[in-house]
């Protein structure tokens, strides 16, 4: 969610200080001058001195309904939900008419995964700002999440036509698409998202995955994450490595047989050498890859691997306590 200015939002957040802190020297009293420079402190990552700015917004106008907005967001930034929920709450108490503050609302609550109550605040946000990317956007997920697919689709596809460069509508329609079975749609869209943010690893595995269920082949999946590792300049984080092995293994399909074949040997060869500590760290790693198998991979596969897992782990409890 962006941070609210009654101005908009400007990307240039040195420029915009710049202006804030001038009209304060010109007139300290301007509450909007102080909101606006909290806003921008926000942004820039400077959460205390925005709280210090937006609370002397406040002083001046305590009715300042963009300011509680902001200082609703910074309190966000600090993970004081509580504050910000109260922040937000009264902002529209004193302006029910302020998209912005709807929109924050519903953005922390979908964020809370309290999806049915943010649905809600951002349906009143879009009747106020129908031309609102970022909030039809928000309806889009939520939507999405909740399986409502074709009211996920009007809500994405009107962000689209108020920005077709913004990637996350373009990932999330192929997320769309692909839940749809329409295969060759969710792989057009893939690659506009990782066109628009090709530093983006989330985006780059998404169109691995649409490689592969368009039957496009492990050849050019794997191309996409080489690109990805290429381009990044550093090595693929333990994680980003991970995901990518699940969604395209080495040895293509094989690695599906080997992820069924590897633990029952790696169980039979750790019981025969009574090694409790052994079969536990094989067992809560199995538990670990299971879930990107399941995600990325093989439902089937994630499913017994898990198993496994699961089996292994409470044999050496059962072993150590004598269960």
């Amino acid at each position: 969610m962006e941070v609210s200015t009654r101005n908009g939002i400007d990307p240039d957040f040195s420029t915009a200080q710049i202006h804030a802190q001038t009209a304060l020297d010109n007139d300290a009293k301007i509450s909007d001058a102080w909101s606006t420079l909290g806003a921008i402190q926000i942004e820039r990552g400077e959460v205390i001195k925005a709280l210090e700015s937006l609370a002397q917004a406040l002083r001046l106008d305590p009715n300042n309904a963009i300011a509680l907005t902001n200082l609703g967001l910074a309190h966000l930034r600090l993970k004081n939900v509580g504050a910000a929920e109260r922040n937000f709450r009264e902002a529209l108490k004193i302006d029910p008419a302020y998209s912005d503050a709807y929109a924050a609302m519903g953005s922390m609550l979908y964020n809370l995964r309290r999806h049915k109550e943010a649905i809600g605040f951002l349906i009143k946000a879009v009747e106020l700002a129908p031309n609102s990317t970022q909030i039809n956007l928000s309806l889009g997920l939520i939507y999405y999440k909740l399986r409502d697919f074709s009211a996920a689709q009007r809500y994405l596809e009107r962000a689209l036509e108020l920005d077709p460069t913004e990637p996350q509508t373009n990932y999330t329609f192929y997320c769309l698409k692909q839940r749809l079975r329409q295969r060759d749609e969710a792989m057009r869209f893939a690659e506009r998202a990782v066109e628009l943010a090709p530093s983006n690893f989330k985006y780059h595995l998404g169109l691995a995955i649409a490689y592969l269920r368009c039957k496009k082949g492990h050849k050019l999946a794997r191309a996409v994450l080489h690109k990805y590792a290429r381009e990044k300049g550093s090595m693929l984080s333990f994680n980003e490595a991970a995901r990518a092995f699940m969604v395209s293994p080495p040895l293509g399909s094989l690695g599906d047989v080997l992820g069924i074949a590897l633990p029952i040997l790696i169980i039979y060869f750790a019981l025969k050498s009574q090694g409790e500590l052994l079969i536990l760290i094989i067992g809560c790693l199995a538990v670990w890859a299971s879930f990107l198998w399941f995600w990325y991979r093989s439902r089937f596969v994630g499913a017994l691997v898990l198993v496994g897992g699961v089996l292994m782990i409470l044999g050496v409890i059962s072993t150590l306590f004598g269960f």
